[in-house]
């Protein structure tokens, strides 16, 4: 079943954050300036950090010349993100901080009129609000990544330090050392993300350590060829390998292997964006 969101809605208005730190692959001012940033503003946000890839960010820079005065009259601190490896940068998150609430989402949607009106997008969403909070792991490890990948300078330093110091929920997390947030269904949530010690796949190699796994079933638009269905497929062996794909973006492997399926999505005009992986094990789902 299909259970629709506005990001907005569930911030509400409040006035219960004063922060917010941000992070996308593609950036677009013109939208994040007439929609998302008037929204953060009213919602009592002044604070604000965006973490944007930096290839993606220059490219934007070259093609139109009134980009840079539009990033600078928002008023907030846009900083480039180069990844350490050959890749790009790729996290979102939404992360809004005040002095006793945070809110947390993590997922698949850029800061762009497409990644937040037309496509579908997947995103996990988490509320953090007294001292004891079920959510205090995400947002401790949400922290912590964000703080270990934001390249530090005098303003940012300055700008981190001011959140920790007039956000008592950033405090309350260092007296926390749970691994997993327990949801209301008592199903456990982690928040993962490419560390220099460890990579996603790494840490999902660790969470189902010995667990058969019986199925993986893969959502999303792009494919990189069969080398990572590859890999999963010689780490895991499971039985089945079903592939979710947007008729818009290529065709996901097509390879002889008979336990690989795969699926087309449609939702009209509406193009999937949304990543998900789902291992089904015989003791439990990841």
């Amino acid at each position: 079943m299909r259970i629709e969101h506005d990001i907005f809605d569930l911030i509400g208005n409040g006035g219960k954050y004063h922060s917010a730190i941000l992070t996308c692959f593609s950036f677009d001012p013109v939208f994040f300036s007439s929609l998302y940033l008037p929204n953060l503003r009213a919602a009592g946000v002044k604070n604000i950090m965006v973490l944007v890839d930096a290839s993606n960010y220059d490219a934007a820079l070259d093609e139109y010349s009134g980009y840079g005065a539009l990033v600078q009259d928002m008023k907030c601190h846009v900083v480039r993100m180069s990844p350490t490896s050959n890749g790009v940068f790729h996290p979102k998150v939404v992360l809004l901080l005040g002095k006793k609430d945070a809110f947390l989402a993590v997922g698949s949607g850029n800061l762009t009129y497409s990644g937040f009106l037309r496509n579908d997008e997947i995103w996990g969403a988490f509320q953090i609000s007294g001292e004891n909070s079920r959510n205090y792991p995400l947002l401790r490890q949400a922290w912590s990544y964000l703080n270990d990948i934001i390249p530090l300078n005098e303003a940012i330093e300055c700008q981190l330090s001011w959140i920790r110091n007039n956000s008592i929920c950033i405090k309350q997390t260092e007296q926390n050392t749970d691994e997993y947030a327990v949801l209301e269904d008592s199903s456990h949530a982690f928040f993962v993300g490419n560390t220099k010690s460890a990579s996603i796949f790494q840490q999902v190699r660790k969470m189902l350590s010995e667990e058969k796994v019986k199925a993986i079933k893969i959502l999303s638009p792009f494919f990189d060829g069969d080398r990572l269905i590859g890999r999963l497929q010689e780490e895991f062996s499971p039985d089945t390998i079903h592939l979710v794909f947007d008729g818009s973006s290529p065709m996901p492997p097509n390879k002889t292997n008979t336990n690989w399926k795969a699926h087309l999505w449609d939702n009209g005009s509406r193009r999937l964006h949304g990543k998900a992986f789902q291992f089904e094990c015989n003791g439990k789902t990841l």
